[in-house]
């Protein structure tokens, strides 16, 4: 099924591209081109979400595939901030990390839990008003463990919400389905 969905996708995208870029020449209307890069990155944007519906599938019928290593948790969460630190600037927020002195190492699959920071921090920027502020928290457990928090003073979501908000594709209905864009992928992950 990903293949039927990314081939006609990745078509549009490079067809978009090479008339945003010009290639074969001047478009003569400067609205095409931008025409054309909307459309590049609207088909970047769905691209993303097909690749998380598909992976979110995955995960549903227990088919991915770890690839663990030791991960240098500190090290990730501040690469995680770095990689947003211009859309926290554009959007009006204060980003800082609050991270623990000797935070262990984790053997867990860096590229997930990379993912499920950056989900947690693009939620953050989303749902936070300007003049608003994200901390990232990095403590040790008593395990061995680490506990990662993203606290911020957006919007929220009420207590009766919390588990459609984390079910798969679950979105709260209501205004917040109108006004922000997404697919209703929770992040519910614990590693050591």
């Amino acid at each position: 099924m990903g293949h039927e969905l990314r081939t006609p996708l990745n078509h549009i995208v490079g067809f978009a591209e090479i008339l945003r870029d010009e290639r074969f020449g001047p478009l003569g209307n400067v609205k095409y081109k931008d025409y054309a890069a909307d459309l590049a990155a609207s088909g970047t944007h769905l691209n993303r979400m097909v690749n998380d519906v598909l992976e979110m599938a995955r995960g549903v019928d227990g088919r991915i595939e770890l690839a663990e290593d030791d991960i240098d948790t500190e090290e990730t969460i501040r690469a995680a901030a770095a990689a947003v630190n211009d859309a926290v600037t554009t959007a009006g927020l204060a980003l800082t990390l609050d991270i623990a002195a000797n935070l262990p190492h984790l053997w867990a699959d860096p590229r997930r839990l990379r993912k499920c920071l950056d989900n947690l921090l693009s939620n953050a920027i989303k749902f936070t008003p300007a003049g608003g502020w994200i901390t990232i928290v990095a403590t040790a457990d008593a395990f061995g463990g680490v506990n990662i928090d993203v606290v911020d003073t957006g919007i929220g979501i009420a207590e009766p919400d919390i588990e459609k908000a984390l079910s798969p594709f679950g979105q709260i209905d209501g205004e917040l389905n109108r006004r922000y864009e997404g697919l209703g992928l929770a992040c519910r992950w614990r590693a050591s």
